[in-house]
C-alpha cells in the first residue's frame, strides 16, 4: 500500500506573506486592465529651456507686454533655465513634492516602531515584513511583488544609514534675488522648510522659493513681493 503524501503546512508568517502577495497581484491586475494607452502620432520633442527663454525674451521685446516678463521670471524661479524641459520639470517636481518613496519608508518605520499597547495594528517583526505590508497596503508599483519588497527593504536600509532624512530638498529652487512677505491664510499651521517650525501669523520675510510658490498655489499662504535682496 502506497503512502499518501504528507500535507505541507505553511506557517502563519508564510500565510500572511502569501495573502499580501495575492492582494498586491489583484491590485496590479486591476491597474493594468484600467490603464489607457495613449498613442502619439507625433513624437514629443524635448525642448531646450534656453530655446523657450529666448522665445519669451523675443516676445517681450517685440510686444512690451509684461506677461512675458512674468513667464520668464516664473520659469527661472522653478529652475527652467538650463537643460531640457522634461529634465527641468522632473527636477522641479522633486523639489516641490519630494519622492513618494520617502512616504513608503516612513510607513515601514512606523510599523517597526508601533507601540505594543496599540492593538489596531500589530508591530512588524522585521524590515522585510514591514516592507511586505507597505507594498500590499499602499500598492507600491513595480515589476513584481518580490521586486517591490526588495527595493523597499534596500531603500529603508540606506535611509536608516543616512539618519532618516526628511526627503525635502534643502536647496529649493526659487527667484532668490527677490524677497517677499509670506503670511498663513486663516491662521492655519504652515511649516517652514527645511526645518519643522511654523510660520507665524504675522508672517515672515522670505526669499521667493518654489516652496512658498507651491503653498501659495494651494491657498495656504499669501505672498507680497517686497524688493530685490
Amino acid at each position: 500500500m502506497s503512502r499518501k503524501p504528507r500535507a505541507v503546512h505553511s506557517t502563519p508568517k508564510q500565510q500572511a506573506r502569501k495573502s499580501r502577495e495575492e492582494s498586491w497581484a489583484r491590485q496590479d491586475q486591476t491597474a493594468k486592465r484600467g490603464k489607457q494607452v495613449i498613442r502619439r502620432n507625433v513624437s514629443r520633442r524635448n525642448l531646450r529651456c534656453s530655446d523657450v527663454l529666448r522665445a519669451l525674451e523675443r516676445a517681450a521685446a517685440a510686444t512690451g507686454d509684461p506677461v512675458f516678463d512674468d513667464a520668464l521670471r516664473a520659469l527661472r524661479a522653478y529652475g527652467f533655465d538650463s537643460g531640457g524641459i522634461e529634465r527641468a520639470a522632473k527636477r522641479a517636481e522633486r523639489d516641490l513634492f519630494y519622492s513618494m518613496e520617502i512616504e513608503y519608508l516612513r510607513q515601514i518605520k512606523w510599523l517597526l516602531e508601533r507601540p505594543e499597547k496599540d492593538k489596531r495594528t500589530r508591530r512588524a517583526s522585521s524590515v522585510l515584513e514591514a516592507a511586505e505590508c507597505v507594498a500590499a497596503e499602499s500598492f507600491v508599483r513595480g515589476p513584481s511583488f518580490d521586486s517591490v519588497v526588495e527595493r523597499l527593504r534596500k531603500s529603508y536600509a540606506q535611509w536608516q544609514r543616512e539618519g532618516y532624512p526628511s526627503g525635502f530638498t534643502t536647496t529649493l529652487t526659487g527667484d532668490l534675488q527677490y524677497k517677499m512677505l509670506v503670511k498663513p491664510v486663516s491662521e492655519q499651521s504652515v511649516p517652514l522648510m527645511p526645518d519643522t517650525s511654523m510660520l507665524p501669523a504675522e508672517g515672515l520675510e522670505q526669499q521667493a522659493t518654489a516652496w512658498w510658490r507651491r503653498l501659495f498655489r494651494e491657498g495656504a499662504v499669501t505672498l507680497q513681493f517686497l524688493s530685490e535682496s
